[in-house]
């Protein structure tokens, strides 16, 4: 079934994104800015991965290590 509704612009998405933002308060605005990291188990490796938007990080190993 297909769905009955308008998908929006991305300039649509953008405006709505930046009016929500702007409701934010400072200490909203600080959290919701940090990076945030995710835990995964990868098992091939028996360990875990840190991932975040920019990097990968393997707890434990140096950097020249891989």
């Amino acid at each position: 079934m297909k769905n009955n509704f308008d998908m929006p612009t991305p300039e649509e998405i953008a405006r709505r994104c930046q009016q929500i933002r702007s409701e934010w308060s400072n200490d909203e605005v600080q959290r919701r800015g940090q990076t945030k990291v995710l835990p995964v188990w990868m098992p091939k490796q028996r360990r875990w991965a840190m991932l975040s938007q920019r990097f990968v990080y393997f707890p434990g190993r140096h950097a020249s290590g891989w």
